[in-house]
Order: C-alpha cells, then structure tokens, then sequence
C-alpha cells in the first residue's frame, strides 16, 4: 500500500525496509517472524484530545507497525540524505501525540549501533479513514548543530591546553595540563572511543600551550610552556612514543598560546606572547630547525591564543586576546604570510580566545572559546570568513575552553579542555547527518517512553528496520 501511495505521490526510488522484529498483519494476526505476544488494537485516531492521551500506560493498548518505507525523495541515491523521508504506518492504537509531545521524535526513534539515522528535520502525524496512523520523518543535515560524546571517560587523563593532530589515519593527544600537573604522554584514537597510550612521557619535557602539526610526514610539537618556563624548543615523532629534538633554541624566541598551520610547504608561526609582550610576528620554516621572519609586524593587531588554518588556498587567523583585556572576533588572511586582509572587524559571534578553528564540508567553523567573563559552547560557520551562522548556541559538550577539535572520518571532534568538569577527558563528534551504513538498523527505542503518549515496548517492540536495498 505504501509503495502505491508512494508513486502517485511522485517520490522517487523507493528503498523498501525489512522489519527484522516482525509485526502484525492488518487484521492484528501474527507474522510468522514475530513472538507471539502482540497487541490489540483500540478504536480512534489522531483527533483524540490531549487528556485521553495521558492514560496510564495499562489502560490503552501499544501500536504495532504495519509497514515501513524509506523513499529517496532527495535524490540522492544511496545512504541517508537531507530530504529522504521514512514513512512508517501504525496500527489504529496511536495518536498524533506519540511523536509530536515532548520529549518528541529525537526520543521515540532509536538505534543498535554507535550510527546516526539521520537528523529530524520534520515529522508529521497523520490519521486515514482506513484507520492507519502515518509517521512521515523528513530528514534534514545536522552540520554540527547535533553533537555526541565517543566516550566521556577516555583513559588519558582530563587536560586542558594540550594538542591535537590527525596522523596516520589516528586522532592524537599531546601533552596538556590537568589535575596532577603537566603532562608529556602522548594518545591516539581510531574510532574516539578506544584510545592507546603511545608513551607515558615522550622525550620533551611536560608542558602545555604548545602547538602540533603535521609536516612532511612526522608529527611535531613547538614551544609551549614547561612548569612556567616558556620554550622555544621543536620536535618530531613518527610513531608517537620515540621524539626527536629538532632544535633546543629557535630564532622565533621562547613564546606560548601562538597559531600555527602548514601552508605551502612551510610550518608558519603567527603572533602569540613572550612574557607580557604580545606579538603579531610571523615566522616561517621549512624543516624545523632554520626559522625565517617572514614579517615583525603584520597588518593584524598583536594578539595570543587566537586560531589558524587553511582554507580555500589561502591562510586564516580569527579572534584573539590583546593588550588592556580586549578580546577580537575579527578574520584576516594571506597568501604569503606578510600582506594580511582584514575580512570582516567584526563578525557575529562574541570576541573570544581559546576557541578552536576548523575547515569542514567547505566552510571554516569556530568552535566554543571564551572571554574575560565568559565561557561559550556555541558553534559558527562560515563559507567566506565575512557571513557567519550560528549553528547552535549551547552545545551538549557544555562550555569549553583550551580544548582541540579535528576533522576526522567525516566528522567534527572536540577533545578535553577546560568545562563544567574542571579538566574533563570526554571526546564529541558532530557529522552531517549522513552516517547510516550498511547493516545499520533504526526503529522504535523500547522502554524510554512510558506513558500513554507514546510507542511502548510492548508485544513485539522493539521494532528494527534493516536496510535491504544494498547500500
């Protein structure tokens, strides 16, 4: 019936899901793949007011599923794509306030993997004369508005101020400072949940504020500060346990909280602080030990714990803080590393420090921060550094500050840092809302809901829709 209604509604290729949990026929008789334990059915439909649907649970009887069809209506051929819709068709014993009351869809729909399905852009409930009660589920794209937790208990200890770089087809944290002092081991991470220590204690010693990146093949850390001494040393790994000193002293001088990113085959040094001096520098080096003075004073006001990155062939620096606790929410950018464009004085979001800076599905993100009052856990993007969108004001990982965020595996991640828990060592990612792959069930989450407002887990349920399209 669906696949007919479908058609002459227009929707393209239908992808026909299996219910791996079986259901009931539309005269209530068992499947042969269900228990035989089902419901019954009540009269009426969606109408029913708002009292009646706040029966105990023991007084009405559970929905059961009479069908389910997710349809490519997007266009967009295999997997879960922004307009797809899942259809799913009930029995007569719901009502429109199963779905649309509090705490809604996000709770009635649920998984049997660490998987997205999809981010809910709409749902609607509708009631036919038939007596069939229709969920329609349009799905939408999260971008970064929907934020998970990998784990909130990683096995390194919670830090703040550390690095992170993605090397090797592996997430990896170095160093920081947490509750027991300062930290030089070093961690790394396929999936964000299972974290292997490489070292204990690599050869430089404990700090934080450094900088790491990834250049001609090694991982580097650069500068930072040791137990209130600032340095000015590098050094390069290609395993993560075994480091090599590249250079004790560097011509840049002994700085903290700088930006750093590789551009055209080069690790470049942007601004930071030495001692009570703030700087807008810009140095270059193309192997770690030479370090060349691309400018002493570049077009951007002198700042520290401010972001880098590249994007769209060109270098980008945003926020910052300054001289007399002036914070800056302004964006510049280079070709060179000497001639900056100021882009915008003075974008939408709070001035802030601290924050994190990334490049993700074509647009820069700035991730959560501070300033002199506050802390923040809102995300902006952006596809030209002049127009920002805010994503989200409140993310679920909470207020963050000198944490690290990474593109990795297709998604956004954001590890430790500084939040309601004083050194936390959680890690939360943010996709797309695209991550359904093959083997991935969806249906209806059994035993979070337990009023009459809502699917119980009752006769049958939980209902699993397994993909059988052959994605």
């Amino acid at each position: 019936m669906i696949l007919h209604k479908a058609a002459a509604a227009g929707l393209m290729a239908l992808m026909v899901f299996s219910v791996a949990a079986g259901c009931r026929s539309r005269d209530g008789r068992e499947n042969s793949t269900r228990p035989a334990s089902g419901p019954g059915s009540r009269a009426g439909h969606s109408d029913k007011s708002r009292a009646e649907c706040t029966k105990s649970k023991s007084s009405i009887k559970a929905p059961f599923l009479l069908s389910a069809v997710v349809n490519d209506a997007s266009g967009g051929g295999r997997g879960i794509q922004p307009g797809d819709q899942a259809v799913f068709i009930f029995s007569a014993s719901t009502d429109a306030c199963d779905v649309l009351q509090p705490p809604g869809i996000d709770s009635v729909l649920g998984l049997s993997n660490s998987h997205s399905w999809g981010v809910v852009h709409s749902a609607g409930w509708s009631s036919t004369a038939a007596g069939d009660d229709t969920l329609t589920i349009t799905f939408g794209r999260d971008n970064g508005s929907i934020w998970k937790p990998a784990t909130r208990n990683a096995p390194f200890r919670g830090r703040h101020s550390h690095a992170s770089v993605i090397y090797k087809d592996k997430m990896w944290v170095i160093a920081g400072k947490g509750d027991t002092g300062y930290y030089n081991d070093v961690w790394y991470s396929s999936d964000g949940t299972q974290w292997t220590n490489a070292t204990p204690a690599a050869g430089f010693c404990a700090r934080k504020i450094q900088s790491a990146l990834v250049f001609n093949d090694r991982m580097w850390v650069v500068a930072g500060m040791c137990m209130r001494t600032y340095r000015n040393d590098v050094w390069y790994s290609t395993d993560g346990a075994e480091w090599t000193q590249a250079a004790a002293r560097t011509s840049f001088g002994r700085r903290y909280c700088q930006a750093m990113a590789v551009y055209r085959d080069r690790m470049w040094i942007i601004g930071g602080r030495i001692g009570s001096k703030w700087l807008n520098d810009v140095w270059y080096s193309k192997d770690g030990v030479n370090w060349e003075c691309a400018t002493d004073a570049a077009a951007f006001p002198v700042r520290f714990a401010h972001r880098a990155l590249v994007y769209r062939g060109k270098m980008w620096i945003v926020g910052g803080w300054g001289p007399d606790d002036v914070c800056y929410n302004d964006v510049w950018n280079t070709t060179d590393g000497v001639n900056w464009t100021l882009v915008t004085g003075n974008a939408p979001f709070v001035p802030r420090y601290d924050h994190t800076f990334l490049d993700y599905k074509g647009m820069m993100w700035v991730i959560a921060g501070r300033d002199r009052e506050n802390k923040f856990s809102d995300v902006w993007n952006s596809k030209d550094g002049r127009e920002w969108t805010e994503v989200i004001s409140e993310g679920a990982f909470s207020y963050r500050q000198h944490h690290t965020s990474l593109v990795f595996n297709d998604r956004m991640w954001l590890i430790s840092g500084k939040g309601l828990k004083r050194h936390p060592n959680d890690v939360w990612y943010s996709t797309d809302g695209r991550s359904v792959s093959q083997g991935d069930t969806v249906g209806v989450r059994p035993g979070t809901i337990n009023d009459a407002c809502h699917v119980h887990d009752v006769g049958g349920f939980p209902v699993e829709i397994t993909n059988s399209a052959g994605w």
